[in-house]
């Protein structure tokens, strides 16, 4: 039985340890499809399959959304990869697109729902991941903003409650990472969310696919 554990924790680690690459290579197809000037029809990109490094994509949202495993596998390198991967849930029509996005929507609710991975991956949840969202908020798509808007507000109840992240007591002029973190946080809601409440209000209710 010992050496089955230590045989399965050597294999998680491995499997661990191959993330970042696997999230640099979505990224670099996405890249690829998105300079490509072969356009493939939405009724086909719908029902088709993901392809080359695409087809991971489910297997890091199933690592992801395990517990025990959610923060072996939820590192910066991965943050960074699903903020290319949200801009183009809208933006890029390929075969698997639907797959696809519940992919990357299932690894967005994996690291929104746990306080615990925003925290061990702050920086890069809260200067890339959440202007990411942000920024969304002004998609076309009523479902895109809905979404964005609910794991915005997830991240920012976690970091808004954590005085060592946010301080609004703290003068303009002030220094340390805590002060940074406040100013972008506040700049965030202030010139982006604010601002868009009238329209957020505005939508009918939202269709999850």
């Amino acid at each position: 039985d010992e050496y089955v554990q230590l045989c399965l924790a050597s294999l998680i680690q491995w499997i661990c340890a191959k993330i970042p690459s696997l999230a640099a290579n979505i990224s670099a197809d996405l890249e690829k499809l998105g300079s490509s000037r072969v356009k493939t029809p939405v009724d086909a990109a719908g029902g088709g399959k993901l392809k080359g490094a695409l087809a991971m994509l489910p297997a890091i949202n199933a690592l992801g959304s395990a517990p025990n495993l959610r923060l072996m596998v939820i590192t910066p390198p991965l943050i960074m990869g699903l903020t290319q991967w949200l801009s183009a849930v809208d933006t890029l029509v390929f075969p698997g697109q639907s797959d696809f996005r519940r992919g990357v929507l299932g690894v967005l609710e994996a690291v929104t729902q746990s306080e615990d991975v925003i925290l061990a991956n702050a920086d890069a949840v809260l200067h890339t991941l959440l202007p990411t969202l942000v920024d969304l908020l002004n998609s076309e798509t009523a479902d895109t903003r809905f979404i964005c808007l609910k794991m915005a507000t997830e991240i920012l109840v976690v970091a808004m409650t954590q005085s060592s992240l946010y301080d609004p007591a703290i003068r303009a002029k002030e220094g340390g990472p805590t002060a940074e973190t406040t100013r972008r946080v506040n700049e965030l809601l202030v010139k982006t969310v604010l601002p868009k409440c009238k329209t957020l209000l505005a939508d009918k209710d939202p269709v999850i696919l």
